[in-house]
């Protein structure tokens, strides 16, 4: 048994393979690769959710999908610089609903209505496609990136599919399949691999030239226009941050960092102290 932990939850991984610490880096055997990182992408999904223990069971590797119904909720996203590459996944309409009303009762939202829920559980689904694509970037050496994620019928060509099986808390939820199409499949060859990483330049690499706008703010007010109009040299006006608070960093309209200014040789500078999180640089946006 594997342990990890993702957020304020335990998480556990139980599977046939350990998972092995090489496995993102090791593009020899699709099915091996994908029967690795996937149970570990939904397990960190599911991990985010705050409060109860996700355990996490890895079925066998199958070969074909069971009978499904029209209520199935199926999920497709592609991956950049692969060739059309895709995964489905997919499972019942209560095995969707039961894992978002869980996500949504541990953020304390008590009364959701069936597609809130839904909503919930393509928002995981869609957090264990993007730990996937970065298992790829690093793999392939080269910036993937998860696209046109959009719900689809239940996939009738594919090379394999790896089920999972989580248990939140104590309640045991239905499996929830991923379907490996051909194109994916084929990026385990060491041809396709190689031809992939001639072919497609590094994006990163293309930005590092490009020049930001950075500055520092101090603080800011609002005046009245009257006020405004008899502002005069020497006139001083009252910032809403006190000197003993950090200044802002902020880069190309967007705080990204606090920090407390500095002298150094005669040159005012930032000292950083915090880096912001993504989610409160999008609350900063000017």
């Amino acid at each position: 048994m594997a342990d990890a932990a993702w957020g304020k939850s335990e998480c556990k991984l139980r599977q046939v393979n350990r998972m092995r610490t090489n496995s993102q880096n090791d593009m020899t055997d699709a099915r091996q690769w994908m029967k690795d990182i996937w149970p570990a992408a939904i397990a960190q999904a599911l991990g985010a959710i705050p409060g109860p223990k996700v355990e996490v069971d890895c079925l066998p590797i199958e070969g074909a999908l069971p009978a499904g119904s029209a209520e199935d909720l199926w999920w497709q996203a592609e991956f950049s610089m692969t060739g059309g590459a895709s995964l489905c996944i997919g499972a019942s309409a209560k095995t969707a609903e039961q894992i978002g009303r869980s996500a949504l009762m541990a953020a304390n939202v008590s009364e959701a209505s069936a597609e809130e829920a839904k909503s919930a559980y393509r928002e995981i689904v869609g957090q264990s496609l993007s730990a996937i694509a970065q298992g790829l970037s690093r793999g392939l050496n080269s910036d993937v990136a998860c696209i046109n994620g959009r719900e689809c019928q239940q996939p009738m060509e594919f090379s394999f599919v790896v089920a999972i099986k989580p248990t939140i808390g104590l309640e045991e939820c239905g499996p929830i399949r991923l379907a490996v199409s051909r194109e994916f499949d084929s990026l385990f060859s060491s041809k396709v691999k190689n031809e992939l990483r001639q072919a497609q330049p590094n994006t990163m690499d293309l930005l590092f030239d490009v020049e930001l706008p950075v500055s520092v703010s101090f603080g800011r007010t609002q005046l009245p226009l009257k006020d405004v109009i008899k502002l005069t040299t020497g006139s001083i006006v009252e910032l809403n941050r006190s000197i003993m608070e950090p200044v802002e960093v902020i880069v190309n309209n967007c705080v990204i960092a606090r920090g407390e200014v500095v002298v150094i040789e005669g040159n005012y500078g930032v000292r950083i102290q915090q880096i912001i999180s993504r989610q409160e640089r999008l609350r900063t946006l000017h």
